[in-house]
């Protein structure tokens, strides 16, 4: 039951991460429209914009291992 404990932890946790990496991504996104907008280069900020989209990416797919891994861990313990 420890397991469970932790894994739910590790949700809470990945939820939090995942929902300020939205954020942050909207966040971005926004600054690089403005800058465009204004014809400044938005090169660097793009490019940015791209690993924090794949950090994302990254950060999703470790909350979809925890939820399978809760699912499991559950299924054992019933």
């Amino acid at each position: 039951m420890a397991r469970f404990s932790e894994l739910l932890h590790e949700l809470a946790r990945s939820e939090r991460d995942v929902a300020d990496g939205q954020t942050r991504i909207a966040l971005q996104a926004e600054l690089v429209r403005e800058l465009d907008a204004d014809c400044h280069d938005t090169t660097f900020g793009a490019k940015r914009l791209l690993v924090m989209m794949a950090n994302l990416n990254q950060m999703e797919r470790r909350r979809q291992r925890i939820v399978r891994e809760l699912s499991v861990s559950q299924r054992d313990a019933a």
